[in-house]
């Protein structure tokens, strides 16, 4: 399956994601491995979700209510400060077995995306 036409590129670096299949060839684990990708990215379990999971873009802000991110990373969150909304936004990281870290109890976080893929270098 290392050629798999229902794979989507990296949605950090673009490049094509490898794959390693396990469990009876019904599991699978794709993984970006591009060591100047940053984000690594990857996605483990049975094939079809596992596929389904690794194509889903985020093209808007996540309810931490709906969902919470499921691996460690750094994300842009919306925190709740009615004082100073134009204050709102943070970068902060996620540990699944944590929550966020720096999260104050007083501002809590409501909302996140992952960060988006960083500019291309233009020489010049």
């Amino acid at each position: 399956m290392p050629d798999n036409p229902d794979l989507l590129p990296c949605p950090f670096c673009g490049q094509m994601p490898n794959t390693c299949l396990y469990d009876g060839d019904t599991g699978i684990q794709i993984s970006c491995e591009n060591l100047h990708c940053g984000v690594y990215p990857k996605s483990i379990g049975e094939i079809a979700l596992a596929i389904a999971a690794w194509n889903t873009r985020a093209d808007r802000w996540i309810p931490v209510s709906e969902r919470l991110p499921d691996r460690v990373g750094d994300y842009l969150v919306r925190i709740s400060d009615e004082l100073r909304p134009n204050r709102s936004i943070k970068i902060l990281p996620y540990f699944p077995s944590q929550g966020w870290m720096s999260e104050s109890k007083q501002f809590p976080v409501t909302h996140w995306i992952p960060l988006p893929a960083l500019p291309k270098e233009v020489e010049g």
